[in-house]
């Protein structure tokens, strides 16, 4: 049966013990109605929903929405069908807090994409939530929000749920503006993402995000692992991310982190890549992060990333290791390749007391980027690094890879580096002088131990009194970056711009000497 609803079903009383069980029938929105459908309005205790067709008749309402404190409250094995831009499912934090939530084996749907609505919010969920096996399929996500209305927050479960063609963040666990509590004992596990923010360029896993300016709350004992992911994040732009860790704009303070056994493929279900964004970003304020037995291909920029936020707001104790990189660094059709340098697997800033190893990294960058394996920045906040028994390769002939690992700059302190391989790349390893390094470097058919950290460039430099670097049968866009030093009959300079592959720029103007056929 069908029952089309030109007015809500409303509750304003509390409500103990009550049952909605409607197998085989259908409710259904009457076009002229543009509320919620299912209210409840006061406490709700031991309520369950399940074995409804709900069609909300693509109305920008909600479909189900408690918006007091509730606990035992089962919404299970429902159809949401049409839905629009209205959610599905929403506790809103008006008072009270939220425990033992389940939301469990819905089948939530609209016709067409492009919608970033909330799927299913539950905002202040208090203890022991489950969003387990939910299917979600063109229209928003699911959110789990901290707001001002909780105190202690722990075992979340997200596990089983399947998103496709989901704009936006597909599945966000996040703090709220001023509130700090303490968020604790997350599992986020076998979800599979296909196509997401394909439209709005985003990613599939968001924790600890805060969209507020102060008080974020600290996440804390999360595992992320056994997510599928495939396609995400929107042609032409940088910023989309598969698994975000801390957010985007403040601290986040996520601690006690394993990201693992995770596969993000960059290209979309009909095989074309349709992103420039990253893998995993683990940023801002982290502690005791462990990112290890991924596997990352056709990621636009970093298959993985590591950064601080600020002076003061390290990441910081973070292990990387047995991931599988793939043609990372890959641009979008249409889209220019990288314009500034980047890695593979990339550290950016105040970032310390991190590991790097026994990482595979295959084949990154494409031709006209300058890419590596491992990139490290200029960054002086940047310390206490060790990077051992890394495998990095390309083996596509020609190579679109700079390099196997680049420290750049002399900023970056107490980095050691051994045992890495770097075979294929179109120059050697470069190291600043506070590395302490052992490492295998291939360039073309010589196997080298560059103990100095220097690679000869190609062509010859005839210096003159200038900072401008002239150079013939040069390749100055693809063997240096910004930063590189080189030297040329004896004096050393750093490299400042680059406008072409024979002409470059340095900090000082070297001295009118001979001319130089193997400068480095």
């Amino acid at each position: 049966a069908t029952y089309t609803f030109n007015a809500g079903i409303v509750t304003d009383n509390t409500v103990t013990g009550l049952k909605i069980l409607c197998y085989g029938t259908t409710l259904k929105r009457g076009a002229a109605f543009a509320d919620t459908l299912i209210y409840f309005g006061q406490p709700v205790t031991n309520l369950e929903i399940a074995g409804c067709t709900i069609d909300n008749n693509a109305n920008a309402n909600k479909a189900i929405s408690i918006e007091h404190s509730a606990s035992d409250v089962n919404i299970h094995n429902n159809r949401f069908t049409n839905q629009g831009a209205g959610m599905a499912v929403s506790f809103t934090a008006i008072s009270g807090t939220r425990k033992r939530i389940s939301v469990l084996d819905n089948y939530i749907e609209s016709a067409t994409g492009g919608s970033n609505v909330r799927a299913i919010s539950i905002v202040d969920y208090g203890e022991d939530p489950q969003v387990n096996g939910n299917t979600i399929i063109n229209t928003g996500a699911i959110v789990l929000e901290v707001g001002s209305g909780a105190t202690s927050i722990t075992r979340v479960e997200a596990c089983g749920n399947h998103f496709k063609n989901v704009n936006g963040s597909n599945l966000m666990v996040r703090g709220y503006s001023g509130t700090t509590s303490a968020v604790s004992t997350f599992l986020i596990c076998n979800n599979q993402f296909e196509d997401a923010g394909l439209v709005l360029g985003k990613g599939f896993i968001v924790v600890g995000e805060n969209p507020g300016v102060a008080g974020p709350p600290v996440f804390s004992r999360v595992i992320v692992t056994g997510n599928i992911g495939r396609g995400w994040g929107a042609t032409g732009t940088d910023n989309s991310i598969g698994i975000d860790v801390a957010g985007s704009t403040n601290a986040g303070d996520v601690q006690d982190v394993i990201i693992a056994n995770n596969i993000l493929d960059g290209r979309t279900a009909a095989g074309a890549q349709a992103l420039t964004g990253y893998g995993i970003y683990v940023r801002n304020t982290n502690a005791n992060v462990q990112v290890h037995d991924n596997i990352l291909r056709y990621v636009g920029q970093a298959g993985i990333a590591l950064a601080g936020v600020s002076a003061g707001t390290d990441t910081t104790q973070l292990n990387v290791h047995d991931n599988f990189i793939e043609l990372a660094l890959q641009s979008a059709a249409g889209v220019t390749p990288l314009p500034t340098a980047s890695g593979a697997l990339y550290v950016a800033n105040d970032v310390n007391s991190f590991v790097l190893h026994h990482n595979r990294i295959l084949n990154p960058g494409t031709a006209g980027g300058n890419s590596f394996g491992i990139y490290i920045a200029n960054d002086a906040t940047i310390a206490r690094g060790f990077l051992y028994f890394n495998d990095i390769r390309d083996s596509r002939g020609t190579s679109a890879m700079t390099r196997g690992i680049n420290v750049v700059g002399t900023n970056p302190t107490n980095l050691v580096a051994l045992g890495n391989a770097s075979i294929g790349a179109i120059n050697g390893d470069t190291f600043n002088a506070a590395v302490d390094w052992l490492n295998r470097t291939h360039n073309g058919s010589a196997l080298n131990f560059n103990g100095a950290g220097t690679t000869v460039l190609t062509g010859s430099i005839d210096p003159a009194a200038s900072t401008t670097v002239t150079g013939v049968g040069t390749f100055f866009l693809t063997e240096l970056v910004i930063g590189d030093r080189i030297t040329v009959t004896g004096e050393t300079r750093t490299i400042t711009a680059i406008a072409s592959n024979t002409s470059a720029t340095v900090d000082t103007a070297f001295t009118d000497n001979a001319n130089d056929a193997s400068p480095d």
